[in-house]
């Protein structure tokens, strides 16, 4: 499971893991508690950038390379950076190795406008070291900035399969914004590393539907308008821990995070010829929210129950040390 981000798709019921070496695709469904084998991606993508939108999936390379690295460079993303996994045709075979996914397979996606397809000799060289810093859907676009400074977000419109610039603006945030309830414009996420958790109310609309396909690749048709709340309780704002932030409704949240055991909880695996953590340790705090209020000059929403419960699992194969990711759904 190392290198894999995981999304929910609801109409569904499923829980889908994508990414990681060799790039495959695992499915667990919710109604049937049964996990079926999805397709492989068409280039393995470490921890990617996950979104689904309607009956799609789309997987974006958080971190893209410009050369093929040897194949015990299990993070290394190569060409193609962006794919798509259209699920409405989608039929579900039994198989001896279990349930299958088929009449489905990714497919390659246009270079986005922030990876440059194209390298200069020197470039080549020494290609720009560039990950995806933050990202979040609001349908139908798939909103990224990148670690380097800029002074526009890319924009993918899942409608029309474009890239568009959003200029003199940027994501306020770190990490893929989760939504707060299916059909919100909320969204979670936190301003920095281990900072607050604050809400973000996120639109965007066109500046001139009647000219978008002429305006849209030259920029500044989209507008992204952002309003930030603060989440505070009883006690001040509350703070991410290091763990993944996912919505559990439009007025409970949570944050999960993850400790590894160590010593003599240590499983070998003479494939690989290392070893790997037996026990893995939960702590799932979540939080019930109350309606949004205005403080003096600051929007809030305030926090109104907040639970924490630890837990212990253990696998006889191990688990990967590699980040667990959850990432966005519509």
């Amino acid at each position: 499971m190392g290198g894999k981000t995981f999304i929910s798709m609801e109409s569904a019921g499923w829980i889908i893991g994508i990414g990681g070496n060799p790039g495959s695709t695992i499915i667990f469904d919710t109604k049937d508690n049964k996990a079926i084998r999805g397709p492989k991606l068409i280039a393995k993508k470490w921890c990617p950038v996950v979104a689904a939108v309607g009956n799609k999936i789309y997987a974006l390379s958080r971190r893209p390379d410009f050369l093929q690295e040897p194949d015990f460079l299990q993070e290394a993303d190569f060409v193609p950076w962006f794919e798509v996994l259209d699920l409405s045709k989608a039929t579900i075979t039994e198989t001896e190795e279990g349930l299958s996914l088929d009449a489905c397979s990714w497919e390659a996606l246009p270079y986005q406008l922030c990876f440059p397809c194209k390298l200069t000799p020197k470039a080549y060289k020494r290609p720009a070291f560039i990950t995806v810093r933050s990202s979040v859907v609001v349908e139908p676009y798939i909103l990224i900035s990148l670690n380097q400074p800029t002074n526009y977000i890319n924009a993918f419109d899942t409608n029309t399969g474009k890239w568009h610039k959003i200029d003199d603006q940027y994501l306020p945030f770190v990490g893929d914004a989760t939504q707060l309830g299916h059909g919100s414009s909320i969204f979670l996420a936190s301003p920095w590393e281990n900072g607050p958790i604050n809400a973000y109310d996120i639109h965007v609309s066109v500046s001139n539907p009647e000219n978008i396909s002429s305006v849209a690749d030259k920029g500044g048709a989209l507008k992204l308008s952002i309003t930030v709340f603060s989440i505070r309780n009883k006690h001040g704002d509350v703070s991410a821990k290091k763990g993944i932030i996912t919505s559990l409704g439009k007025k409970h949240f949570c944050e999960l995070l993850s400790f590894e055991g160590c010593g003599r909880y240590l499983v070998y695996d003479g494939e690989t010829e290392e070893s790997y953590p037996g026990k893995l340790y939960l702590q799932l705090c979540t939080y019930q929210t109350e309606s949004r209020a205005l403080q003096g000059e600051t929007s809030e929403i305030v926090v109104s129950c907040q639970q924490e419960l630890t837990s212990r699992i253990r696998s006889s194969r191990g688990f990967s040390s590699a980040p667990i990711a959850f990432s966005l759904s519509i």
